[in-house]
C-alpha cells in the first residue's frame, strides 16, 4: 500500500522487510542475486508468491540465483544445482532435473524424506 512508502523499515513486519528487500534487489536489474533464507519466516502463500516471482524474474533475465536455505523444498523448486552442507561441510553437489534419485548421500536423502 502507497501509506507504506513513508515507514522507516524498523516500522516494517519482518515479511514486508523481505519483500521490500527482494523488490530493490530486482530493481537495479542484477546479474547475480544472494538470496539468503529470503523466505524464511513467512507464511505459505506468501513463501509461494515470492518463489513464483523470483522464478519469472530469472526466466525472464540472464540473473543467476545464490540461494541458501534450510529449506530442501524451496532448494527442489528453485535450482538446477544444489549443494548440501552439514556441520559446515559440503557433503554432496547434485544437477537436479527434477528427479531426485541425484541424491546419493545418506545425509542428503534424510533431507528429503523427512
Amino acid at each position: 500500500p502507497p501509506e507504506l512508502s513513508k515507514r522507516k523499515p524498523r516500522e516494517l513486519s519482518g515479511g514486508q522487510q523481505k519483500r521490500v528487500s527482494i523488490a530493490r534487489a530486482i530493481g537495479v536489474d542484477p546479474a547475480l542475486m544472494i538470496l539468503d533464507e529470503a523466505i524464511s519466516g513467512l507464511d505459505v502463500i506468501l513463501r509461494k508468491e515470492i518463489l513464483e516471482l523470483l522464478s519469472e524474474f530469472q526466466k525472464e533475465t540472464d540473473c543467476s540465483f545464490l540461494l541458501i536455505t534450510h529449506d530442501i523444498d524451496v532448494a527442489l523448486f528453485m535450482a538446477d544445482t544444489i549443494f548440501v552442507m552439514k556441520d559446515g561441510s559440503l557433503i554432496e553437489r547434485v544437477h537436479y532435473d527434477g528427479n531426485t534419485e541425484c541424491f546419493k548421500h545418506e545425509y542428503s536423502r534424510r533431507l528429503l524424506y523427512k
